[in-house]
């Protein structure tokens, strides 16, 4: 109804203050711009915008603390009585985030909303991790009128310390079905470690000024890294290393330590083999409205495969 011109009789614009119309516009063009909120200042943005000027202190924290107050109101509002959470902390530097997601259905549709992306005000230690993120979601459910009793089930990796935040919360822990595949993979790649190294250590040689060079001349193709946060990082360094492979001089003596040989290029082509089939299986899990039982499907077909791969399939 706001897309509609201001004399049609369908339009909420006639009804809406000039005021409030400039301050909507301008916050949609920052967050969804992902912009500071010192853009509106800028000569250039006023400089190329009919929308009337407005002073930063406006717009934040003004303005945006009443939209977190209603996003936050409508998300409550939207939330089941029991519900389940999906979170997911990392450490940067030596402060240590949280993201903790709703789970449910709203109108038998699946339903992610974000709750909360914020520090962990107490630092963790070792020994009380666990009780630390714990009683870090107690007073994020607080804001949405909820309570840390009526979460049903947890969804998160499956390391140590978030299976015992779930059995001390008495829920099912859902377990990350990629994070599973990619510690599978470890086991796939473990006797070919060495030469990875190797492939990887070419991958870094042609990515320098000089062989780059080289290789700009006879390829479009780029060089990929191998990345250890990224299992399937090895399937496309070693997809890439066999395209570029007919374009990478034998006899240059930077490379020369770093090619693989023929029967370690034979290895890897079965290594590719196998980890296309992983890949296929990956990206399938992270289509979205896959179920618990499609995955066990695809486990369960991957085992048949490779049996090898139990001890975390």
């Amino acid at each position: 109804m706001l897309a509609a011109g201001p004399g049609r009789t369908d339009s909420l614009l006639p009804w809406i203050t000039k005021k409030a119309q400039n301050r909507f516009a301008w916050l949609e063009w920052i967050l969804f711009g992902n912009l500071s909120f010192s853009f509106c200042e800028q000569k250039t943005t006023r400089r190329y915008t009919n929308l009337p000027d407005i002073a930063r202190k406006h717009l934040w924290p003004a303005d945006m603390e009443k939209v977190t107050v209603a996003v936050e109101g409508k998300i409550a509002a939207e939330m089941l009585d029991c519900f389940g959470i999906l979170f997911d902390g990392w450490t940067h530097d030596s402060e240590h985030f949280v993201a903790v997601f709703a789970c449910d259905e709203i109108d038998e549709a699946e339903c992610r909303s974000l709750l909360a992306m914020a520090p962990v005000l107490e630092p963790p230690e070792e020994d009380s991790e666990t009780a630390v993120i714990q009683h870090a979601m107690v007073p994020i459910l607080c804001v949405f009128g909820k309570t840390i009793d009526r979460v049903a089930f947890l969804v998160s990796d499956n390391c140590s310390l978030n299976k015992r935040l779930a059995r001390l919360l008495g829920v099912p822990l859902v377990g990350c079905a990629s994070h599973r595949l990619n510690l599978a993979v470890t086991l796939v790649t473990a006797s070919l470690e060495s030469v990875l190294v190797k492939t990887q250590g070419l991958m870094v040689r042609l990515r320098t000024l000089n062989e780059s060079a080289k290789l700009r001349f006879k390829t479009k193709l780029r060089p990929v890294l191998r990345q250890d946060t990224r299992r399937g990082s090895t399937f496309k360094m070693l997809h890439h290393y066999f395209d570029l492979l007919e374009f990478i001089d034998r006899d240059d003596e930077n490379l020369a330590e770093f090619i693989p040989s023929a029967s370690e290029n034979k290895k890897l082509k079965v290594l590719l083999t196998t980890l296309e089939l992983i890949q296929s299986v990956s990206m399938q899990l992270q289509s979205d409205g896959v179920t618990l039982w499609e995955i066990c499907v695809l486990f369960d077909a991957l085992l048949k495969e490779m049996p090898a791969l139990k001890r975390y399939l």
